[in-house]
């Protein structure tokens, strides 16, 4: 793995990408991430009038990760070393014709880091 931003992967786009717990699932996808991350933190939840949020001790993610919904997609981006570190977010995979967040991929264990 080379030191740049992306660790010497591109941008990608997936197509076809299904949201959903894989356990539950076996159409559901993964996006592993864990060699790209240097991310050790815990990741929980919270409900908030009947929303999924990260619990305070879980925000340190959003240091690492950054999902947007950009029209009918959703693009991914890493900050390998989080906030302040020597890189900063790159965008590495957009899911086509997916519109999804973080909270979700999370809670589905789809993003592995």
């Amino acid at each position: 793995m080379t030191n740049d931003s992306t660790g010497g992967n591109g941008h990608d786009t997936i197509h076809g990408f299904k949201v959903g717990n894989p356990v539950k699932d076996s159409d559901a996808d993964l996006l592993d991430m864990s060699e790209l991350l240097d991310y050790k933190g815990s990741i929980s939840f919270f409900e908030d009038d009947g929303k999924l949020e990260l619990d305070y001790s879980s925000r340190g993610v959003l240091d690492y990760v950054k999902v947007e919904v950009v029209g009918s997609d959703t693009v991914i981006s890493i900050d390998r070393d989080g906030q302040g570190g020597q890189h900063g977010f790159t965008q590495v995979v957009t899911l086509a014709d997916v519109q999804t967040d973080l909270v979700t991929l999370l809670q589905n264990n789809q993003i592995m880091m």
